[in-house]
C-alpha cells in the first residue's frame, strides 16, 4: 500500500471521530426565561351569604404575572356558556334556594386563559313580622312579663362596609428577562408594572449584586400605569445562589413580593406573595 493510500484509509476512518468532537465543542444553547404563564382567575362575592331575591355582586380579582388580561367572561347560570357578562364586576339575583356554580374566564395577552368555579349557597329570605293587628287586649288577658320597648325616631343603623385592607388595584406585574449562564445568569432586565402612588424596594444577596437596597418611589400620578425599570441589572452577571426580593407597597393596602433565585443552567426559581398593609413585610395573599 502506498503512501497516499494509507493517509487517505487514515482519513475516512477518523473522520466520524472528528465530527463527533466538533458536536460536543459546540457550547449549549442557553435557555431564555420568557415562557407565557397562565393568568390567574379570582373572584369576590358580596354579599358571601345571599338570601333569594337580594342582588348579589361578583368582582373579578384575576392577575396575570407576564403580561395583562384581555377579557373576562362569567357563567351565572351554569349552563356551560360564559355568555352571562365580560366586565370586571357583574351581578345576579336568585329567585329560589340552593347551590349555584358561578364560573369566570379570563384570558391573558398571550391567549392563556383559566378558569375559576365557586359554589354559592342561597338561602331563603325569612319571612316579614306579621304587623300589629292593633286590637285592644281584653281584660282577663295576661300581658307578657317583658318586651322591648319601641324605638321612635331612633338612629338609622349604618350600611355595611368591608373589613380590611384592600389589594393593590390592579396588582403589581413584577418581571425579570435575561439569559442562563454555567455560573448563573445574565440579566437584561428587572421591571414593575404599577400604578403611581407605590414605594418599590430591592434587596439583592450574592455575588453579582449591584447594590444590597435600592428603594424607588413612582413619580407619576396615582392613575397612571406605568412600568418601572430597576437600574443596576442591564448586562448584570449573578451568580447561582444570588436572592432578589421585590416588596411593592402602599400605606394602608396589601402591596406585592416577589422573590428570585438564580439557579445554573435553569430559570430563577420564583416565589410570588404579598406583604403586609404599606410595609415590607411578607404575608399570605387574602383568599
Amino acid at each position: 500500500m502506498d503512501l497516499t493510500t494509507n493517509l487517505m484509509f487514515r482519513a475516512t476512518r477518523l473522520a466520524p471521530l472528528l465530527a463527533l468532537s466538533l458536536v460536543l465543542a459546540v457550547p449549549a444553547v442557553q435557555a431564555d426565561h420568557d415562557d407565557n404563564e397562565r393568568p390567574t382567575a379570582s373572584f369576590t362575592v358580596s354579599p358571601s351569604n345571599p338570601v333569594t331575591g337580594e342582588r348579589v355582586t361578583f368582582t373579578s380579582t384575576s392577575t396575570d404575572e407576564d403580561g395583562r388580561i384581555v377579557s373576562q367572561a362569567w357563567d351565572l347560570d351554569d349552563d356551560r356558556s360564559f355568555d352571562d357578562g365580560s366586565t370586571a364586576t357583574v351581578s345576579r339575583t336568585f329567585d329560589s334556594a340552593g347551590t349555584y356554580k358561578i364560573k369566570l374566564r379570563v384570558t391573558d395577552d398571550d391567549g392563556a386563559r383559566r378558569d375559576k368555579s365557586v359554589d354559592l349557597d342561597v338561602a331563603s329570605r325569612p319571612p316579614d313580622p306579621e304587623p300589629d293587628s292593633g286590637t285592644a287586649p281584653s281584660a282577663d288577658s295576661t300581658p307578657p312579663a317583658s318586651f322591648p320597648a319601641p324605638v321612635v325616631n331612633g338612629p338609622r343603623p349604618p350600611e355595611p362596609t368591608l373589613i380590611g385592607p384592600r389589594l393593590l388595584d390592579p396588582f403589581p406585574l413584577v418581571r425579570i428577562r435575561g439569559v442562563t449562564t454555567r455560573r448563573g445568569a445574565r440579566l437584561d432586565l428587572l421591571s414593575v408594572r404599577t400604578r403611581g402612588g407605590t414605594k418599590i424596594l430591592v434587596r439583592c444577596k450574592g455575588r453579582g449584586c449591584p447594590w444590597a437596597r435600592k428603594t424607588v418611589r413612582p413619580r407619576f400620578s396615582t392613575t397612571r400605569l406605568r412600568t418601572v425599570k430597576m437600574p443596576g441589572f442591564r448586562r448584570r452577571h449573578l451568580r447561582a445562589g444570588t436572592v432578589l426580593k421585590v416588596f411593592v407597597t402602599r400605606k394602608g393596602m396589601i402591596g406585592k413580593y416577589t422573590r428570585f433565585e438564580i439557579r445554573r443552567l435553569k430559570a430563577p426559581r420564583r416565589t410570588d406573595s404579598c406583604t403586609a398593609p404599606g410595609r415590607a413585610r411578607v404575608r399570605r395573599c387574602p383568599a
